[in-house]
């Protein structure tokens, strides 16, 4: 008898650190109750970020990549939130609107003050235009006015 309880015990706390321990792929997930809130979730550092809207998840190319679950509180749970997840570096605006145009590079955000100096990154035909609840400053450092680039840098970007 003190054997069979000894192994309940064992068998016990074998079945709750698998639980507690269990890892989920990392990648995009969404559930079957709303396909369309999608996140991105990292499990070697245990953090998630939500992806913002249609034109992110396009960028993204979430919709190759989505696992749709049951739920997805139940990884999410285990891992920080950083929210809103941050947007490819490039230069973006909010659709239908005349500007500002934002330049998004490593780490930081700046705003494009003229054409002229889009021109000058190279990046006249390269703005995306998102939805007006983008936002672009996600886990960036905004810097205000764009500085204007060097020779050098412009030919970088292109």
């Amino acid at each position: 008898m003190k054997n069979m309880i000894v192994l309940a015990t064992v068998l016990s706390s074998l079945l709750s650190i698998n639980a507690v321990s269990e890892h989920w792929p990392s990648g995009y997930y969404s559930t079957v109750a709303t396909p369309d809130d999608a996140y991105y979730y990292n499990d070697e550092n245990r953090w998630y970020c939500h992806i913002q809207n249609a034109t992110q998840s396009y960028l993204y190319d979430v919709a190759s990549q989505i696992r749709v679950v049951g739920d997805v509180n139940t990884f999410l749970s285990q891992a920080t939130s950083l929210n809103e997840c941050s947007w490819p570096n490039g230069f973006y605006k909010v659709a239908g609107t005349d500007g500002p145009v934002y330049r998004l590079y490593p780490g930081n955000i700046c705003q494009i003050t003229s054409d002229a100096m889009l021109a000058a990154y190279g990046g006249t035909d390269a703005v995306i235009e998102a939805e007006d609840n983008s936002n672009f400053g996600a886990h960036r450092t905004w810097i205000g006015q764009c500085y204007w680039p060097s020779w050098d840098s412009a030919a970088q970007n292109n």
